[in-house]
């Protein structure tokens, strides 16, 4: 099994530490950095993560511009949002995903749901996590439903709106 060099990005000391610890009972990971929001960059050019864990609950959108930042220099760097929160807004995942981020992780994870999470990216999947998945499929079936009451001109025959359809694209394929 080929060693996962993993590295996270957070202001929360906790959640670095915490991630961390999670993958120690797990073999194939090194957490190979661990840092706040101005070293990020940096140390991933240095070290050359095979997946960045991303804090995206970081205030003033600097997950945003970090995210940007890094993948202006590692095109080919894989990452994975984490959040604190487990009801996420379906429209912050539909936007995180469209930003090129692989996974998605919610603050209810067990350690191996990480570590899995963690193997399906660096592998080249799309990973997201039941919390996420749920959300998605709810808000799918909710404007599903909403559109076949009330056929939107040009909508798709299962009622998907345009954000629903990009949803489901970039979860299914």
């Amino acid at each position: 099994m080929k060693q996962i060099d993993v590295m996270v990005l957070s202001d929360s000391t906790l959640l670095r530490d915490a991630i961390q610890a999670m993958l120690l009972p797990f073999p194939g990971f090194t957490v190979i950095g661990k840092c706040e929001t101005e070293d990020a960059v940096r140390m991933a050019a240095r070290l050359h993560p095979d997946v960045l864990l991303l804090d995206i609950s970081l205030p003033d959108s600097e997950s945003r511009n970090i995210l940007q930042a890094l993948q202006a220099d590692m095109p080919d760097l894989r990452v994975i949002a984490v959040t604190y929160y487990d009801d996420s807004d379906p429209e912050e995942i539909i936007d995180v995903l469209g930003r090129g981020i692989r996974g998605y992780l919610c603050g209810k994870e067990q350690a191996a749901e990480v570590a899995d999470a963690i193997r399906a990216v660096a592998a080249g999947d799309v990973y997201l996590c039941p919390g996420a998945s749920d959300v998605l499929l709810k808000s799918y079936r909710r404007h599903a439903r909403t559109s076949r009451q009330d056929p939107p001109a040009g909508g798709s025959p299962l009622g998907a709106q345009p954000a629903d359809r990009r949803c489901m694209q970039l979860h299914c394929y």
